[in-house]
């Protein structure tokens, strides 16, 4: 059943609560009800999908209209998506990513991974999944729906999210000082030392590799190759899956219920958002940026004025 939504009745100025540069200030277009702790958000095929971790539940939303358009039953707590080879891939904790043909909006496959799995992205041929309480990673081959290989990380590591670049596979890891390199060639693993506590989430473009450290309330720029830590820049409480968009980092802080926008060349802040509680994913798509939130039922549609 198709779930109403509730657009702001006018565009709602979000104030910057730190110092901001002069005319930076974004814009709620809509907030749309998509289900219990929306947590992941992935644009594909025309529309932006969404994964609610309480309702076990996957929804898909019109961006022409703020609608959503079909709502689809999955194993509990869905979290992270990916889309490749025309469908949606989505990490539960139940130990299986599952499949959802986007056109059909069904589930036409669930795989088998590993124990409290954190993150999937796709890649290099293959869909990535992250396994926190095994400290391993799965490679998935789409073309089969089959587990290619099972690529363990050192002992006691808790693998948290992946970033996929021209020649490598980034794992995060939350409880750590270091990130991890996969090489997609080999399935071999290099621990890469950060310098920061918990770097677990990327942001990741061409030339361009960014961590949110969770432990240590901050981001850092890394080399796009070796891993190595460029510049850390300061930002809230909890950072943790950001995005970067049009040469900016907009990273959600789960624990301080802000956005902090940071400019990407200069790594000055350009602006801290106030908004619903627990941010946890970004999403840069149809001109718009849309931010999940765990403790809420809805997302949120910003307009990143310049």
């Amino acid at each position: 059943m198709t779930r109403g939504i509730c657009l702001a009745a006018a565009a709602v100025l979000l104030l910057p609560t730190s110092s901001a540069a002069e005319g930076t200030t974004a814009v709620v277009a809509a907030k749309i009800e998509t289900g219990g702790a929306p947590c992941g958000v992935v644009a594909g095929a025309g529309a932006m999908w969404v994964s609610n971790a309480a309702d076990a539940t996957v929804v898909r939303v019109d961006p022409a209209s703020n609608e959503v358009t079909a709502r689809v039953a999955v194993h509990h707590h869905p979290c992270g998506l990916a889309f490749a080879a025309g469908s949606l891939w989505v990490q539960t904790a139940a130990g299986v990513v599952e499949r959802i043909d986007a056109a059909t909006a069904r589930v036409v496959a669930s795989v088998p991974v590993g124990r409290d799995s954190y993150d999937v992205q796709a890649g290099h041929g293959s869909v990535w999944v992250t396994n926190h309480a095994d400290g391993t990673v799965t490679r998935i081959d789409p073309r089969t729906n089959r587990v290619r290989k099972t690529i363990r990380l050192p002992r006691g590591t808790k693998a948290a999210g992946l970033a996929i670049t021209a020649r490598h596979v980034w794992v995060g890891a939350d409880a750590t000082f270091a990130i991890y390199r996969i090489d997609p060639r080999t399935n071999r693993v290099l621990r890469v030392p950060t310098r920061r506590a918990g770097p677990a989430w990327f942001a990741a473009q061409p030339g361009s590799l960014w961590v949110a450290n969770t432990g240590s309330d901050s981001i850092s720029r890394l080399n796009p190759i070796t891993g190595a830590t460029l510049a850390t820049v300061s930002v809230g409480k909890l950072p943790v899956d950001l995005e970067l968009v049009n040469g900016e980092l907009w990273v959600p802080n789960n624990r301080g219920d802000t956005i902090t926008r940071v400019d990407a060349a200069s790594r000055a802040v350009v602006e801290t958002i106030a908004v619903g509680a627990q941010p946890i994913v970004i999403e840069a798509a149809f001109g718009d940026i849309w931010v999940t939130h765990f403790a809420g039922t809805d997302v949120w549609r910003i307009h990143p004025s310049p």
